[in-house]
């Protein structure tokens, strides 16, 4: 794995699944990457309204009736 470098970037995860959401933010913090995550939808545009993303990984079927 490559040395933690300081990054300005801001990563969104979108993923119902907790599991990838915890694998994913470990290796982006890990990469030097600002990591948000978040489970639905809603969350993923209450993140947007509160935070500056630069950029968002999203899965293509969430639950809760909203798909990616």
């Amino acid at each position: 794995m490559a040395e933690p470098t300081s990054c300005s970037a801001h990563i969104l995860i979108v993923d119902d699944d907790p599991r990838i959401r915890q694998m994913l933010t470990r290796y982006f913090e890990n990469e030097g990457y600002q990591v948000s995550a978040v489970a639905d939808g809603q969350g993923m545009r209450d993140a947007q309204r509160r935070d500056a993303i630069d950029i968002v990984l999203l899965d293509l079927i969430l639950g809760g009736g909203e798909d990616g």
